[in-house]
């Protein structure tokens, strides 16, 4: 019975789906960052290298 279940279901749109969702999210996030000023980007580059109050490390 669980196998004629299985076998009706239409699991072949799982994949056509996950690879519509990863085309968008791929193209949305390489726009951004060839869109990006280059003011923009400095800034994004340099945040790892701030230091922060709110980072709660222990080294304190």
């Amino acid at each position: 019975m669980l196998s004629d279940v299985f076998g009706n279901l239409r699991l072949d749109v799982f994949p056509t789906v996950g690879m519509v969702f990863f085309l968008v999210a791929f193209i949305a996030i390489s726009w951004r960052a060839v869109r990006a000023s280059r003011a923009e980007m400095d800034e994004a580059a340099g945040i790892p290298l701030h230091e922060s109050d709110s980072t709660g490390s222990k080294g304190e």
